[in-house]
């Protein structure tokens, strides 16, 4: 019963945020999810207890305190001055988070979780995003294996891929579809601003 009481807070956890928008649901409506969204923390507090108190038991190894400060609520966001570092840790945490998923709550009801993770894809936002930075996304497309953008159906094929017969076997893992991005980054051909 506890486990699906946390699977509920953590569905909504994540989906009500995205309702708080006034423009589309209106002031009332903002303020009845925004309670809810804090009796949603507190309870959450409440359950996680034992994760709390075992803050100062045991030994703390390397991956012991990345862990912990990547999963303390207190971090701010001027923690991470380039946004682009606390944009790449918050994508591994997501990772981390399903891929606890799919060893735990999913397992039980047979569900593989994966994530995907697509690059620079083409649309219509992503020339919103271009103009906004200039030369910035260019110098990634640029510096990538690929040298261009991916498109909306080539992370449809690898989504129905995951979804498919032929990928039975794959669960808790990230499909990192991005022509080439992240390792011209890892190898320093581009720099995160």
């Amino acid at each position: 019963m506890q486990k699906r009481i946390r699977l509920i807070m953590d569905v909504g956890m994540t989906l009500l945020p995205l309702l708080m928008a006034y423009s589309l649901i209106g002031e009332m409506f903002h303020e009845i999810v925004g309670t809810l969204i804090f009796i949603l923390f507190i309870t959450h507090h409440v359950l996680n207890r034992k994760w709390s108190a075992s803050l100062f038991k045991g030994k703390y190894s390397a991956g012991r305190i990345f862990r912990t400060v990547v999963n303390l609520p207190f971090i701010k966001e001027t923690a991470y001055q380039r946004s682009g570092i606390a944009y790449m840790i918050a994508k591994r945490v997501n990772h981390l988070q399903a891929q606890k998923a799919a060893a735990t709550i999913w397992k039980e009801r047979r569900a593989r979780i994966n994530t995907i993770s697509p690059g620079v894809i083409v649309t219509p936002l992503a020339y919103d995003e271009f103009a906004a930075t200039g030369d910035g996304y260019q110098n990634m497309i640029d510096t990538s294996a690929e040298e261009r953008t991916g498109t909306s159906d080539e992370i449809a094929e690898a989504g129905a891929f995951l979804l498919g017969e032929y990928a039975g076997f794959i669960s808790g893992t990230d499909l990192l579809i991005d022509g080439g991005v992240i390792a011209s980054i890892r190898t320093g051909q581009y720099k995160l601003h």
